[in-house]
């Protein structure tokens, strides 16, 4: 870095060197070989820069820590309120050193004092944030309900099967029904008909099988077949049944498509001028 006026005279010079004070950096009393550091071993390979195939001459300089300890800003003297540099852009401005070899961010205030050599080092403001898992798997259609109410709704529709079961089979039409079957197969028996083989089957009947595909069919609204109840109070639970799937169906409608919409990822931090950082 150089001040402003720019009547240097590399050959047979000497320059005055500004380095910023830092724990670590200086051992002892300011020495020849006090510092330590890329910026130092930069500054030496500039210095003796004599082979054949360099344009540049060799300098000697001085070495000298800025006083502050600071590497500049503008601030506003207390005394006459006029603006005054600190650090080394301070000592650069007011003549005190002819150049500067220094870890300096460039900053446009800066820019405007003084003339940078190009950057050795890019740096840039990081924000490291969690990332996100991803929410949805092969059970997200089971997020509507809890654990618990999907078991007690499949064990409703066995035990409400069951019932429909014992209801069909036990009931008084059924029995009666049952009984006028079983006389008129003896008839035929006695009788010894060639009919006897087609008049003696069993008509269909709403066996345990025929339930289970009754009471699923109606939560899934997949059909009932063509087996359905055929005694009155076995109906009449067919449709308390039906309409408890229809509520059930419904709020599961309804709690899927909230957690569709409501089951968005929280956009990242987008950088440093997020109001999230901001704030």
């Amino acid at each position: 870095m150089a001040n402003e006026d720019n009547d240097f005279q590399w050959k047979e010079s000497k320059f005055l060197n500004v380095e910023l004070c830092r724990p670590g950096v200086v051992q002892g009393k300011v020495t020849e070989y006090c510092c330590y550091g890329y910026c130092i071993d930069l500054l030496r390979r500039l210095a003796n820069r004599t082979g054949p195939h360099q344009n540049a001459t060799a300098f000697t300089y001085e070495l000298h820590l800025v006083g502050d300890g600071q590497m500049g800003e503008e601030v506003v003297m207390q005394t006459n309120e006029t603006k005054v540099w600190t650090g080394i852009v301070g000592e650069l401005s007011s003549g005190l050193a002819d150049l500067s070899v220094a870890p300096m961010t460039i900053t446009p205030e800066r820019v405007t004092r003084l003339e940078f050599t190009k950057p050795f080092k890019y740096l840039g403001i990081t924000i490291l944030v969690k990332r996100e898992r991803s929410k949805s798997n092969l059970a997200s259609f089971l997020q509507p309900f809890e654990s618990t109410l999907w078991v007690l709704i499949g064990v409703s529709v066995n035990v409400v099967a069951l019932f429909l079961y014992l209801l069909d089979r036990y009931s008084a039409i059924r029995c009666f029904h049952r009984k006028s079957t079983d006389a008129e197969k003896h008839r035929h028996d006695k009788a010894n008909t060639p009919s006897t083989a087609s008049s003696g089957a069993k008509p269909d009947e709403f066996n345990l099988t025929s339930s289970m595909w009754f009471t699923w069919g109606i939560l899934l609204n997949s059909g009932i077949g063509d087996e359905t109840p055929k005694a009155f109070s076995t109906r009449a639970l067919g449709m308390v049944w039906a309409g408890f799937a229809m509520i059930i169906v419904a709020s599961y409608t309804a709690n899927l498509a909230a957690f569709l919409v409501l089951d968005r990822p929280e956009a990242s931090i987008s950088g440093i001028d997020d109001p999230r950082v901001r704030s």
